[in-house]
C-alpha cells in the first residue's frame, strides 16, 4: 500500500505542482534534480548499511517512502 501512496505522490508532483514550480521560480529544477539525487543517495545508504536479505524486508519497502517523505 505504502508504495502505491509513494507513486501517486510522484505522479501529482510531475503533473500539478512542477510546472506550478516553473513558473513560479527559476531554480525549481535545481530543487528537484537535488531532491531526487538525494533520494537515491539515500536509498544508496540504507541499502549499504542494513542489506537486504532474500525476501526483501521492511527496509526495501520504507526506504522510498522515506525519501520522497524527505
Amino acid at each position: 500500500m505504502g508504495l502505491a501512496a509513494a507513486g501517486m505522490l510522484v505522479t501529482l508532483s510531475l503533473l500539478h505542482i512542477a510546472p506550478e514550480a516553473f513558473a513560479e521560480s527559476s531554480q525549481a529544477p535545481y530543487f528537484m534534480l537535488g531532491g531526487f539525487l538525494g533520494g537515491l543517495i539515500l536509498n544508496y545508504g540504507l541499502n549499504t548499511f542494513f542489506p537486504e536479505s532474500v525476501n526483501g524486508g521492511r527496509m526495501a519497502a520504507v526506504t522510498p517512502i522515506i525519501a520522497i517523505a524527505i
